[in-house]
């Protein structure tokens, strides 16, 4: 691989560290991890969804009490301003990422990669994680 190209991928790696998004998702993540509330929540979060892919990798099926659980479980992670605010941050983030994807496949000339739902397919494995 070219050592002009590794070059330019640090310079990127970087921009993107000492961008406001990046700087945002950090202090977000920080905060969130101090706060006591956010922390058990997501404990909790982590620990039923365990347990849920657990006994769907075996086969079993879930109960409704456990499906009414985990959803609320989850209600209470997004209702958490902490958790909510460190996704929002993280998820502004991940939209420059996507850009600078798109630009990096436009311009080599990899183009019909997944940019919206709208070229979404049931079944497609580009990668993109909307399938």
């Amino acid at each position: 691989m070219s050592e002009a190209i590794l070059n330019k991928a640090r310079e990127l790696g970087l921009e993107l560290s000492n961008s406001k998004e990046f700087q945002n998702v950090r202090e977000a993540e920080m905060r969130m991890m101090q706060n006591p509330e956010a922390q058990s929540i997501l404990q909790e979060f982590y620990s039923l969804q365990h347990a849920l892919q657990s006994m769907q990798a075996q086969g079993l099926p879930l109960s409704e009490s456990q499906q009414i659980e985990f959803g609320d479980c989850q209600k209470r992670m997004f209702n958490n301003s902490y958790i909510n605010n460190f996704f929002q941050a993280q998820e502004k983030f991940e939209t420059i990422l996507d850009q600078v994807n798109k630009i990096i496949s436009d311009f080599i000339g990899i183009s019909g990669g997944c940019g919206s739902e709208d070229e979404c397919h049931p079944g497609h494995d580009c990668g993109c994680g909307c399938s």
